[in-house]
């Protein structure tokens, strides 16, 4: 994912940028789902699943 990340620029600063919320950048964004991608792909190499809780 991370080579296309740029394709959500525009959809990021039309909707999710100053928000208010804990990512105001798209370079934050950005980092953000690069993590998380190492964390799902980490996941499936292990065969385990992912829960996603609202905090």
């Amino acid at each position: 994912m991370e080579p296309r990340l740029n394709v959500l620029y525009g959809p990021f600063t039309q909707h999710a940028a100053d928000t208010g919320g804990w990512i105001k950048t798209f370079e934050s964004f950005a980092d953000f789902l690069t993590a998380w991608g190492e964390v799902v792909t980490e996941a499936a190499r292990r065969d385990w699943g992912i829960v996603g809780l609202r905090c």
